[in-house]
């Protein structure tokens, strides 16, 4: 049975292919759109469309065809498919999606290429997010220290921007890839809601509105956690007067009441940077009591990487210094699924500790 040509069916530009056997079509609001693909691609990326394919039709005049080809109406919505088609005709299509927007962008065809199991396009979606999202100590230690150099580099221009967190945990929670989930969260908390409008926001910011309550429950506690852990990152300062290195700048002193003192220039040095830094936390606001724009992380690569990190200490102590501040962020990664409660997502499976000689 021949079916009717209608005024609102438009054939895709370029998936419309003269070689098909099979036409292919979804409807879009009012219009439906017609795809001329290769039923032996579709079967051999899908089983689930091999299934169909296969089924037994009645043949003869009762059998759907147009121009010339039988005919399948999908249920799925248009652009969906021709995200599906395109991926399947175009290698590597998922993975030219912008960066900052790609889980967004692959949303839809994840969708779809998951409901006909699609793998090849399930596989590669799932691989790109993971880069975007580190989900090993070391690669998360990596990637904050890149966007904090070109944060205080001398040719500042706003840097890479980092891919949207809110969308990520979307598409990790819902197609279980639950690898980049602390790296995801950890990104959403240094952000903060525009007090007000958990809808408003700009291209800079966090899809607030993808976000279901229990992840918003997470995202609130886990800042909060995370300024006590802003609070404590500061602790490196002390770190060098609880150990065991051997200053090279120790020198014999007298208090003002003649009672002997050992000090050093290493000790004043780290005492001083510490009061400055209490003095003037950077990236650091209260409204409300209540902690925005938290960055242990940044606040720590600012300690180790100089800016506020004394200049003239010694080599054991400037060594001893710097290994108190990587053991700092090494243990903040480790409590990230604590932080955000990881631990109790249903799908979250602890990725391996990197293994000591990879730093």
């Amino acid at each position: 049975m021949q079916v009717d040509t209608t005024n609102d069916a438009v054939r895709h530009p370029t998936l419309y292919k003269a070689s098909g056997d099979l036409v292919v079509s979804a409807a879009d609001g009012s219009a439906t759109h017609l795809f001329r693909v290769h039923a032996l691609i579709l079967a051999e990326q899908s089983p689930v469309f091999a299934g169909m394919l296969s089924l037994p039709t009645t043949g003869g005049a009762d059998m759907q065809t147009y121009d010339g080809a039988p005919i399948v109406h999908l249920p799925d919505n248009a652009k969906d498919v021709t995200a599906l088609l395109e991926a399947i005709y175009t290698p590597g299509y998922p993975i030219l999606k912008n960066a900052r927007t790609f889980a967004s962008d692959v949303y839809g065809l994840m969708s779809i290429a998951t409901k006909y199991e699609v793998d090849s396009i399930c596989v590669a979606i799932s691989a790109r997010l993971k880069e975007q999202w580190p989900a090993t100590r070391t690669d998360f230690m990596l990637a904050r220290e890149d966007r904090h150099r070109y944060a205080v580099g001398p040719f500042f221009c706003g840097g890479p921007r980092s891919p949207e967190p809110a969308s990520a945990i979307r598409l990790a929670t819902d197609f279980n890839i639950p690898e980049v989930l602390a790296a995801a969260y950890y990104e959403l908390a240094t952000h903060d809601i525009i007090e007000g409008d958990l809808w408003a926001r700009d291209s800079s910011s966090p899809r607030w509105d993808l976000l279901r309550p229990e992840e918003l429950l997470r995202y609130y506690q886990g800042k909060h956690r995370l300024a006590k852990e802003f609070f404590e990152a500061v602790d490196v300062f002390d770190s060098v007067y609880d150990s065991d290195v051997e200053c090279e700048t120790v020198f014999d002193d007298f208090e003002d009441d003649g009672e002997f003192t050992d000090s050093s220039a290493c000790r004043k040095a780290l005492a001083k940077a510490r009061y400055e830094w209490d003095r003037a936390p950077p990236s650091l606001s209260v409204v409300r009591f209540r902690l925005t724009d938290a960055d242990p992380m940044h606040t720590l690569l600012k300690i180790y990487e100089g800016e506020s990190k004394p200049g003239k200490l010694c080599t054991p102590c400037a060594g001893a210094f710097q290994s108190h501040c990587v053991k700092t962020m090494e243990a903040l990664w480790d409590a990230l699924p604590a932080i955000f409660s990881l631990k109790d997502h249903p799908f979250y499976t602890p990725v391996p500790r990197a293994r000591r000689g990879q730093h």
